[in-house]
């Protein structure tokens, strides 16, 4: 058996030189970047469906906005803070509110329907 020549060996290259991580991962999200805006139909799926989408999709949902719920109110402060809440609170088209003394007659008026709930 004969040896083999060291002429006869493979030579490979000790080192490939590879792009390091952060510039290849730059080079990708650009050219990522670049490919979501030159293809028209990711562009129509990621920017243009979703504004068109959330302007109609409320719109057959808009007539059926709850309106003159009846609230009761409980004012046990009775401050300048607490008479400020219950008169926006009054002022709200969405709400019909009731003043009651206390908690049991709020609960009273519920259980017999007169309101829909209350607030301390």
């Amino acid at each position: 058996m004969s040896k083999p020549s060291k002429t006869n060996a493979i030579k490979t290259p000790i080192s490939l030189k590879k792009p390091s991580v952060p510039q290849s991962f730059w080079t990708n999200f650009t050219q990522t970047f670049k490919d979501v805006f030159t293809d028209k139909g990711v562009l129509l799926m990621l920017v243009i469906a979703p504004i068109i989408y959330g302007f109609f999709y409320p719109w057959p949902y808009s007539s059926e906005v709850v309106n003159h719920v009846p609230v009761g109110i409980i004012d046990y402060d009775n401050s300048d803070l607490s008479r400020t809440i219950v008169r926006y609170s009054s002022a709200s088209p969405q709400l019909n509110t009731k003043r009651f003394l206390n908690e049991q007659a709020a609960k009273e008026a519920i259980w017999t329907d007169q309101i829909a709930g209350y607030m301390i």
